[in-house]
């Protein structure tokens, strides 16, 4: 999905994590990865996961498979606010599209399948 952003959004974030994020790079090993421990923390802001309410989680993935020599990390809602104003207006159309696509419940679980289904608030 990356190769789809603009140019002029790719510097821009680019910047700004080369600015904010330090991602752990762990040597190839056979232990297990401490999920608890790369995502104990914001990346970005270094607030603890206890302090915040929202958040997004990334892993680095070739195919379906967790690349191990880089880490999963948490980036909360305060830094992704930084981050939106700097996506331009074609990447975020694309972005948009990608998540109505495939994230968007769809609408007919909404929809009563009877009328009992229905809830009324009186």
């Amino acid at each position: 999905m990356r190769q789809e952003f603009s140019t002029d959004s790719l510097a821009k974030i680019d910047a700004y994590f080369s600015e904010h994020l330090v991602l752990n790079t762990i040597p190839l090993q056979k232990n297990p990865i401490n999920i608890d421990q790369c995502l104990a923390q914001c990346a970005v802001k270094k607030t603890s996961i206890t302090e915040i309410t929202n958040y997004q989680i990334y892993g680095h993935f070739h195919g379906n498979k967790l690349i191990k020599s880089i880490s999963p990390y948490l980036i909360s809602q305060s830094a992704i606010e930084e981050i939106i104003p700097l996506i331009s207006n074609d990447t975020q159309d694309m972005l948009n599209d990608f998540y109505n696509r495939h994230l968007n419940p769809d609408p007919e679980m909404f929809v009563p399948k009877q009328p009992s289904d229905q809830l009324i608030f009186i």
